[in-house]
């Protein structure tokens, strides 16, 4: 009898964790979306100082949560932890890189428009930009001339889901651009909320071409 009311409790215990992490992968949350738009309004004042870092004046997302970029393939959990650990030594929070781990395991729709205070946003599926760009042709340079043409001083970006820190006021997210053919990067970015919403505590390149 004890044996089977153990079952049932490690059965029930499964459940919930597995009913947990569906609902964390199940939709952006509108705190995501708070965290998107304070990390590019708040690039800017930390841009002479992080290496490759660009200036967004235009913003082309696409419209599904990545951990990549366009060739650059997904990494693995222990890619991701290891990369952190190296990124923000003594400072990252292994919990928090976990709930990352967790929430990035597949990609989610973007499906809001984030307005910024300083650039302009368009959001689009990679076969819809294609379709914009008119791009039938597997030469970068033309591909990269269309965009520039199409979309004046702008990057495509790609945006990981945010993960949250136990009390709610630390975040992590990771972010991609790409300006040209070989000119790209890559960032992990811890977050803290303040009084005057999330602030950039600190940022780390993943990887650059």
């Amino acid at each position: 009898m004890k044996s089977l009311i153990l079952i049932a409790v490690f059965l029930i215990s499964t459940q919930i964790c597995y009913a947990q992490e569906n609902a964390l992968e199940g939709k952006i949350t509108d705190v995501e979306y708070s965290v998107y738009s304070s990390l590019f309004d708040k690039l800017p004042t930390i841009t002479k100082q992080t290496p490759h870092l660009v200036y967004f004046k235009n913003i082309v997302l696409m419209n599904k949560t990545s951990l990549g970029g366009s060739g650059i393939g997904k990494p693995s959990p222990e890619e991701i932890t290891d990369a952190l650990k190296q990124k923000f030594p003594g400072d990252i929070d292994l919990e928090l890189v976990n709930r990352f781990i967790i929430l990035n395991r597949k990609p989610l729709k973007i499906d809001k428009k984030i307005h910024l205070s300083a650039a302009q946003v368009y959001l689009y599926s990679g076969k819809e930009l294609n379709k914009i760009l008119n791009n039938d042709s597997d030469d970068f340079k033309v591909y990269w001339r269309n965009f520039h043409n199409h979309f004046p001083d702008a990057s495509i970006v790609d945006l990981s889901r945010v993960a949250l820190s136990k009390d709610g006021k630390g975040a992590l997210v990771y972010f991609s651009y790409e300006r040209d053919n070989l000119w790209g990067a890559g960032y992990y970015v811890l977050l803290a909320e303040g009084k005057d919403g999330w602030e950039i505590i600190a940022i780390g390149c993943g990887w650059v071409s």
